[in-house]
């Protein structure tokens, strides 16, 4: 089994990712995503045993992998705002 990389750290690293225009686009509800990464987004020693909660962080995962083999590109959604 692979170990679990937290993802708050990958996000903080990306500055051009949008949760907003990831949950748009993904189909989830915005404020589901925020708080599933709020959660989850710095545990490493498990992950989401919930459906939804496993969904957005697998799908989360292989997108932030896709940004990263890829060059930097500004997002062009507009954010509501941060999470609290």
């Amino acid at each position: 089994m692979q170990p679990i990389q937290a993802l708050k750290p990958l996000l903080a690293q990306r500055g051009d990712f949008s949760l907003y225009a990831f949950a748009k686009a993904e189909d989830f509800n915005y404020r589901t995503v925020c708080l599933t990464v709020q959660r989850w987004g710095d545990r490493t020693d498990r992950e989401p045993h919930g459906g939804e909660a496993k969904r957005i962080m697998a799908r989360l995962r292989r997108r932030l992998d896709e940004l990263n083999a890829a060059p930097s590109r500004p997002t062009t959604a507009k954010t509501p705002g941060d999470c609290p």
